[in-house]
């Protein structure tokens, strides 16, 4: 059986995680309603550098709540990493559907052909205290597992640049 949004939406347990990364214990899940506030705060305390590597609208109370919205309701899926359920220090963010200048970009460029139903992109954005600490590449390792269960083979990095992972 492959994972839907609405699955997840149901039961976020099935794709969450807790962990211990440097000695803290994380939870890495889907966003949630009731996030808003936490959203807000890691969104707020964001620094400059890494807002140039976001595609925020903005990053406030207001964006927390278009996030935390937009819950089963588009093609996206939002984890957030947590500090002890509490303090979110990353945000990964999906979506399920491929763009058309992505499907030509990498036949062109690159002579990979997507496949929505295989292939995925994503973006993440971690507070700035847990950058260069292999925070991401650790949360990543979580990820994987996770799209295999929603029958994904392959990851789409998009930020400033493009780069395609193998899943499997």
């Amino acid at each position: 059986m492959v994972l839907t949004l609405d699955d997840i939406d149901k039961n976020p347990e099935l794709i969450s995680t807790t962990d211990y990364f440097e000695g803290m214990l994380i939870n890495f899940r889907p966003l949630l309603l009731t996030d808003e506030k936490k959203l807000a705060h890691f969104l707020e305390n964001l620094g400059s550098q890494t807002r140039k590597f976001s595609t925020r609208n903005g990053y406030d109370l207001n964006e927390a709540r278009d996030l935390c919205f937009a819950i089963n309701r588009y093609d996206k899926l939002r984890l957030v990493a947590l500090i002890n359920h509490e303090t979110i220090i990353a945000l990964f963010e999906f979506s399920l559907s491929i763009v058309e200048n992505e499907y030509k970009r990498f036949s062109e460029k690159y002579g990979i052909i997507l496949n929505e139903v295989t292939d995925m992109r994503f973006g993440p954005c971690i507070s700035d205290q847990y950058q260069n600490r292999h925070f991401g590449c650790w949360l990543f390792e979580k990820v994987k597992p996770m799209c295999k269960l929603m029958g994904k083979e392959r990851l789409i990095l998009w930020v400033v640049f493009l780069l395609i992972i193998n899943v499997l």
